[in-house]
C-alpha cells in the first residue's frame, strides 16, 4: 500500500471518529483503493452495505466536497510526486534523509491548503478583524504554534494574547468583550483543556476559531469557524512539527490577509518594528 497517499492518511486520522458504516466504508478503501476509479457511489455503497448519501457524507467528513472530489484526489496523489511513498532505509545517508524529511513535511503543506477553505479563512479575518480581542489557546506543541500566532498578531497591531495554563484560560475567556475571538490550536482535535477553553468560549457566546487536523473531532462541537491542516502520518518523520508547521501556515496566512486588510492603518509597519526590535539588539 502507498504509504504517502494523503487522501488514505486522512482516512487512517480520522478512523476513530468515524460511524461504524463510515468504519466499514474507511476499511473497505483503504484495502481495495486500486479498485475505486471507475465506481460510483452506488457501487461503492452496495459493496460496503451502506448507502449513496452514507458515502457523501463519509467524504464530507474527510473534508472532501463528495465522493467524485476525493476519487480526483486519490488519483492525483497516485501520479504526483506527492503521492510517491517516503520509504527511510537505516543505511540512507544525511542527504536522503534530509530530502525525504523536506518531502514529508511539504506533503503536509500541500495537504493542508487542499483542506483550507477559502470562505472559512475569510470568515475567520472578519472576525478577528473586528475583534477588541483576541485570545490564542493551546498546550503541548500546540502552544507554540500559539505563541507564535500571538506575536503575528502583535506585528499588525492586533489586540490578542495566548496562554497555555487552562486554569488562566478559563479566567481570561471570562473576562473577554463580546466581540471577542478565542483561537484554539489542537491538531487531534481531542486536547482535553482546548476543548473546555473552546466550550467557556462558545457559550459565553464569542467567536471561536479551530486549528484542528481531524475534522470530525470533538472541539468541533465548540467551533464556530473550523481552519483544518493536514498531516501525513509516518514511522520516521515526526508529525509533531509538521503539525506545527501546518500551523504556523495557517496563523501566515491570516497575518498576511490581515496586514492587507490594515494597510491605511499600518503604514510601513515593518519599518518600525524593525526599529524596534533594533533596540532590542547589541551593536557591533
Amino acid at each position: 500500500m502507498n504509504e504517502n497517499v494523503i487522501a488514505l492518511a486522512r482516512i487512517r486520522q480520522h478512523y476513530s471518529v468515524l460511524s461504524q458504516s463510515e468504519k466499514r466504508i474507511a476499511s473497505y478503501i483503504l484495502e481495495n483503493h486500486e479498485k475505486l476509479t471507475e465506481s460510483t457511489t452506488a457501487d461503492l455503497a452496495e459493496r460496503t452495505g451502506t448507502s449513496p448519501a452514507t458515502i457523501v457524507r463519509f467524504c464530507r467528513s474527510l473534508g472532501f466536497k463528495g465522493f467524485s472530489d476525493f476519487k480526483l484526489y486519490l488519483s492525483q496523489d497516485y501520479f504526483s510526486s506527492s503521492g510517491k511513498s517516503i520509504r527511510v532505509e537505516q543505511d540512507e545517508n544525511m542527504a536522503e534523509i534530509k530530502q525525504k524529511t523536506f518531502r514529508f513535511n511539504q506533503n503536509s503543506v500541500e495537504d493542508t491548503m487542499s483542506l483550507l477553505s477559502n470562505e472559512s479563512l475569510e470568515r475567520a479575518v472578519k472576525a478577528i478583524g473586528e475583534s477588541s480581542q483576541v485570545l490564542i489557546v493551546g498546550e503541548g506543541g500546540s502552544a507554540s504554534s500559539a505563541r507564535i500566532g500571538f506575536e503575528a498578531f502583535l506585528q499588525i497591531g492586533i489586540h490578542s494574547m495566548y496562554l497555555e495554563d487552562p486554569f488562566f484560560q478559563v479566567m481570561a475567556i471570562s473576562r473577554m468583550p463580546e466581540d471577542g475571538v478565542v483561537i484554539g490550536i489542537t491538531h487531534s482535535g481531542r486536547a482535553r483543556n482546548v476543548i473546555d477553553s473552546m466550550k467557556v468560549a462558545k457559550e459565553k457566546g464569542l467567536t471561536t476559531i479551530g486549528l484542528v487536523g481531524i475534522v470530525g473531532s470533538p472541539v468541533m462541537k465548540y467551533t464556530d469557524i473550523p481552519l483544518f491542516n493536514g498531516v501525513t502520518e509516518h514511522l520516521y518523520f515526526s508529525d509533531t512539527i509538521a503539525a506545527r508547521i501546518c500551523e504556523l501556515n495557517v496563523f501566515s496566512t491570516l497575518h498576511a490577509a490581515l496586514s492587507l486588510q490594515r494597510k491605511e492603518i499600518l503604514g510601513d509597519y515593518r519599518q518600525e518594528i524593525s526599529r524596534l526590535l533594533n533596540i532590542k539588539r547589541v551593536k557591533k
